[in-house]
């Protein structure tokens, strides 16, 4: 590998997300489980901010925004893993088991409507916006327990299955991140 200086943080970050993923899959409870997992969000996030960081630097071959292009063909629910990151550390925590979080913005017609309604149930929640003239909601972020889903997701994913998705995915984006590097 290059010694290029953020190829070494990528490579570290990405261990410490899977030592974190080892951990929850191995915890003697649901909460310690998701603690580990939120702790593997955070490390997950890394690479990909310190690739971006290079990028508007001009370090690599493509501009910021093609290199974001990149990134969501390589790991697309990647932007779960910022929100998540984002929501956890800036507006109050992301609580884990028995705790459902909804944030949504609607753009109504003039004049309407619109009908927001959730199952409160975090082992199968099920979430449903209607607006009076049919259209969609603009965007929302969801978490029930260990359950994610935002506007472009059409059903909630299990935060396990998120991290050991990034965490497959993410050494290939490593991999094309190299293959743009100036040298």
């Amino acid at each position: 590998m290059r010694q290029h200086h953020a190829v070494r943080g990528i490579a570290e970050h990405l261990e410490r997300a899977s030592f974190f993923d080892t951990e929850a899959r191995s915890a003697t409870n649901a909460t310690a489980a998701f603690r580990h997992w939120m702790a593997a969000v955070y490390f997950l996030r890394a690479p990909v901010e310190l690739m971006r960081e290079a990028a508007n630097r001009g370090e690599l071959t493509v501009g910021l925004a093609e290199w974001d292009r990149l990134i969501v063909r390589m790991a697309p629910r990647w932007r779960l893993v910022h929100q998540l990151r984002i929501r956890d550390f800036h507006h109050g925590s992301v609580i884990g088991p028995r705790h459902m979080r909804l944030e949504y913005t609607l753009r109504l017609p003039a004049l309407g409507h619109a009908n927001v309604q959730f199952r409160v149930n975090p082992e199968r929640p099920r979430l449903r916006f209607g607006v009076s003239d049919g259209s969609r909601p603009s965007k929302f972020f969801f978490t029930s327990g260990f359950l994610v889903q935002d506007h472009l997701e059409p059903r909630p994913i299990l935060l396990p299955r998120l991290v050991d998705e990034q965490i497959r995915l993410l050494p290939r984006a490593l991999h094309a991140f190299l293959q743009v590097l100036r040298s």
